[in-house]
């Protein structure tokens, strides 16, 4: 029996509130359905304005040092060497210190591997013109491609999550709230490791909400040949899934192990202990094997599976050995973690014991445990402690440099300018938060519908007693779980000693959940029915904006330090100016006070449209702006133009990694100031008639010039200059 629409008018007294006592089925009518639109057409023109808005000026910023430059570098690296296994490089190949890095052991192979493979699908970083990567509009783009792609997919992924297991009306808000963080836009335009930890860790949340979150079901099956294997579009994820991070890796170094390049190339190394031999490579082709009988156990027991709900507990361990692989031990940690808390608060431990862990244990070694195997094996104890303990365990405990050390009002204050404008939210968001936290677990049942009308349950009496508010009357188990898995990840990245502003990424995720679960709410008040309270909460959410508007522009460096390494210094200097931001900031202060006094729909439209041109702003004009000062591109735009064919480049006390990869290596390096060296060098190429460019800080001109011999000081002229940099040049005698 069909339910019959409720139609519902205020009076002047109850204007802005809603009926305290609703049946659930009724819900929905009070409120207009979405359009008449297939969900493909609205994915794909979703997805159509999110490359337009991250990818429009993609071209337009080159590379940024440190992080991208020195990424990129190893990713090139894997491509011209042929060599997916050792994440090799070094900073240059003429100098004292063309060593200085020999062995890149700080990060994790998936990264790389995606870098290096679209980079060798749009062919950059392969051609023998030195110049290349500095001109060509197809480097930038073929480098952040695998980190693009990563985000958006991480959107729709929670927007997807969101929707089967709340609303679609919240899932659609929790994708535009994630998509309009200023950190995660920025971060995923850039080539950054961090979109390869936040994007699989909020796949294995995701997963583990749709495997409990809803009703389980039996899974189809189809019967092909003498073989009755599970037929679905979750099955067929799984193996997709499986396919692209566990055989596809495990074969690609099972081949390189046994090809002839990488004979020819190890057979050339010393024989001296510690190094790798032919004796090394026979011994790590012997021990991937196992591997494949793990791979073919774990594809036999999906295919007994019976309930839809076994494939998302699958996929959950995919995930996390994903996780792994992309940024280390953090990944499985945060999912592990969540989950078993999760589990704990709702009163169910025993979805732990269903959970299927000695099957899902192999699925997570299958994936992350062979590259790791393959390169112990390879470099041996050095490489172990340097990744495992230096550069994962140790930033917990000891920290990594000086500058990146904090308390926790570090990153509460980076929150406000990396969910911006959704940050001012977060006073009024975080009341409903508690109460989402010490809720009954009620059965999911969505808010939101595409009909008119609805069926009504049998119980709908019973629902009619029991709901008092009408944002109670669905399920609190995703927003409780968002409001744990945002939690504990802001505490253990609080906790670690070693501290960057992009290390909140993962936060984000599950923080637009929250949001946009808020959101979608019947009524998503700023306050209680009080509007002396609504008004108050107002002016606590403009003080917040205010107060990160109001550092951006005393600060023009912040949106740059959201992705870079040093917070003080030349970092500081020649950012672009930050007012435009406060333009952007008035129209959402003027959507907060109308939402403070009762127009909420008014209110809310304003807020988001802030939130796209805040976002727009970031992308399109603050990042292309400061990319001429946080990039070598345009430096050596000049040096390939203006340069002879036998003169010579130097990169003197300066290592930010832009020189090595804007140049692929062909320069002469010191990175500590090494008078001596520097003045042999420059003597002996010019007595060969050469001309000699010389790249170091903006700060280390007058420095440079008296490191010269004195007969050549008065002939260096400055060619190009930004805030961080300084390219000189000495021309042939």
């Amino acid at each position: 029996m069909l339910a019959q629409p409720i139609r519902w008018t205020p009076t002047p007294a109850t204007r802005g509130q809603w009926p305290r006592r609703i049946p659930l089925a009724k819900v929905s009518d009070l409120r207009p359905p979405l359009p008449n639109v297939p969900a493909s057409w609205w994915t794909l023109a979703a997805g159509l304005g999110l490359v337009l808005l991250y990818g429009l000026s993609i071209t337009w910023c080159g590379a940024w040092d440190p992080w991208e430059t020195h990424y990129g570098e190893v990713a090139r690296n894997i491509v011209v060497r042929s060599d997916p296994m050792d994440l090799w490089w070094t900073p240059s190949r003429w100098g004292p210190d063309r060593r200085f890095e020999s062995l890149f052991a700080s990060k994790h192979a998936l990264p790389f591997w995606l870098m290096a493979a679209s980079m060798h699908a749009f062919g950059v970083g392969v051609s023998r013109d030195p110049a290349e990567l500095a001109f060509s509009p197809w480097s930038e783009i073929a480098l952040r491609l695998p980190s693009l792609v990563a985000a958006i997919a991480t959107i729709f992924f929670v927007a997807y999550t969101v929707s089967r297991c709340h609303s679609r009306r919240a899932g659609i808000w929790s994708g535009f709230v994630l998509a309009t963080m200023p950190l995660f836009a920025i971060v995923g335009r850039q080539a950054l490791t961090d979109m390869f930890l936040a994007g699989p860790v909020m796949l294995g949340w995701g997963c583990w909400a749709l495997a409990w979150f809803r009703d389980d079901k039996a899974l189809s099956r189809r019967r092909i040949g003498r073989f009755n294997l599970p037929w679905s579009p979750a099955y067929r994820g799984f193996v997709v899934l499986l396919l692209v991070a566990a055989i596809v890796p495990l074969a690609v170094l099972q081949h390189h192990v046994a090809a002839d390049v990488t004979i020819a190339r190890v057979s050339k190394f010393s024989a001296k202990p510690g190094a790798p031999s032919l004796q090394t490579l026979d011994l790590i082709a012997r021990h991937l094997v196992p591997y494949w009988l793990i791979v073919t156990l774990v594809l036999w027991r999906s295919t007994r599976w019976r309930t839809v709900r076994q494939i998302w507990l699958g996929s959950m361990y995919l995930a996390a050995g994903v996780s792994f692989l992309g940024k280390g031990i953090l990944g499985p940690a945060l999912i592990g973690t969540v989950v078993v808390v999760d589990s704990w608060v709702a009163g169910k431990p025993e979805r732990l014991l269903k959970a299927g862990l000695a099957w899902g244990l192999l699925a997570f070694v299958v994936v992350a445990a062979p590259w790791h195997h393959a390169m112990t094996l390879y470099r041996g104890e050095r490489w172990v402690r340097e990744l495992i303990f230096e550069n994962n365990l140790a930033r917990f405990s000891s920290g990594e440099q000086d500058q990146a050390v904090g308390t926790a009002m570090f990153y509460i204050r980076t929150l406000g300018l990396a969910a911006f404008p959704w940050s001012m939210l977060l006073p009024a968001v975080a009341w409903r938060a508690a109460g989402w936290l010490s809720a009954p677990t009620r059965p999911s049942q969505p808010l939101a519908s595409t009909s008119p009308t609805r069926e009504a349950p049998p119980d709908a009496a019973a629902a009619d007693e029991s709901c008092m508010d009408a944002t109670a009357c669905v399920s609190t188990e995703l927003p409780r779980f968002a409001v744990l898995a945002a939690s504990i990840t802001f505490l253990t990245i609080t906790y670690s000693v070693t501290k960057y502003n992009h290390y909140l990424l993962p936060c984000l995720p599950p923080l637009a959940i929250v949001v946009g679960v808020w959101l979608s709410s019947p009524t998503p008040r700023l306050g209680a029915q009080s509007p002396a309270l609504a008004c108050a909460m107002a002016a606590v959410c403009l003080a917040v904006g205010a107060l990160t508007l109001r550092e951006l522009i005393q600060t023009p460096a912040w949106f740059a330090h959201l992705t870079t390494v040093y917070y003080e210094g030349v970092w500081r200097e020649g950012a672009p100016r930050t007012a435009g931001a406060a333009w952007i900031g008035g129209v959402t202060a003027i959507g907060v006070v109308a939402w403070g006094f009762g127009r909420t729909r008014s209110g809310l439209a304003a807020i988001a449209l802030s939130a796209v041109l805040f976002t727009h702003y970031t992308l399109n004009d603050y990042l292309p702006r400061a990319s001429t000062t946080w990039s070598q591109r345009g430096l050596f735009r000049h040096y390939f133009v203006h340069r002879q064919p036998r003169d010579r480049l130097v990169s003197w006390w300066l290592h930010h990694r832009g020189e090595t990869y804007f140049s692929k290596r062909r320069l002469w390096m010191s990175v500590s100031p090494r008078r001596e060296e520097l003045v042999e060098y420059v003597t002996e190429s010019r007595s060969e008639g050469r001309g000699v460019w010389l790249l170091t800080q903006a700060s280390g001109q007058d420095r440079l010039r008296h490191a010269l011999p004195r007969g050549t000081r008065d002939e260096l002229r400055l060619e190009f200059s930004t805030a961080h940099h300084a390219l000189m040049y000495l021309p042939p005698p």
